[in-house]
């Protein structure tokens, strides 16, 4: 039922100012909820919907969902683990900013678009899996759904703790791609590209 609730704005969500949210459970007795799993009935997960949901750590997305709105997950300070099946197509401006408890995410190849700062100050990921670099046309710079304009800007938005990026698809590497992303350790790059621009490391 929440997520059939259209959210305008992030203050539109009352979720942002309340932060947690309590159901009756089989005992008729409120109990703070802490993992959430989105229904097959759901095709997409809109603005703002679980923005502020301080306390869900663990979220379930079901292989009907298509696309994940803007800051459809922001600040879920708590969050650890989030499954992203490969139904998802597209995922939105800044859909986990804020999520400073996630220490790894996999990106499915299925997904063609990915937003500005989709993973802004997720400082706690060491590990990210991508289908490609960049937000899958025009921007193909690591720090981009990091919140970095351009590439010169990879260092101040890729987290420092991130060692380890896996490149799943894609033709090519991008100039310029990981320019400045000292503290990466591992990178892994399929065999489908071709080509590895200039400067790119």
């Amino acid at each position: 039922d929440w997520c059939k609730i259209s959210f305008s704005t992030y203050s539109s969500n009352p979720m942002s100012n309340a932060s947690h949210i309590y159901m009756l459970d089989g005992n008729n007795e409120y109990k703070e909820v802490t993992e959430i799993v989105i229904p097959e009935t759901i095709t997409e997960i809109g603005n703002y919907q679980f923005c502020g949901f301080n306390n869900v750590t663990i979220i379930t997305i079901s292989n009907s969902v298509t696309s994940i709105g803007r800051s459809a997950f922001k600040n879920c300070d708590n969050l650890t683990s989030i499954e992203i099946l490969n139904s998802v197509t597209s995922i939105g401006d800044g859909a986990f900013s804020g999520c400073s408890s996630l220490t790894s995410i996999e990106i499915p190849n299925s997904v063609t678009s990915i937003g500005d700062y989709a993973f802004y100050k997720c400082s706690s990921l060491t590990s990210i899996t991508l289908p490609f670099v960049g937000n899958g046309s025009d921007q193909t710079h690591l720090g981009y759904i990091f919140g970095a304009s351009s590439y010169s800007d990879n260092r101040s938005y890729v987290p420092t703790n991130l060692k380890e990026v896996i490149i799943t698809g894609g033709t090519s590497i991008g100039d310029d791609a990981f320019y400045g992303c000292s503290s990466l350790t591992s990178i892994e790059i399929p065999i489908s590209v071709t080509s590895i621009g200039c400067h790119a490391f």
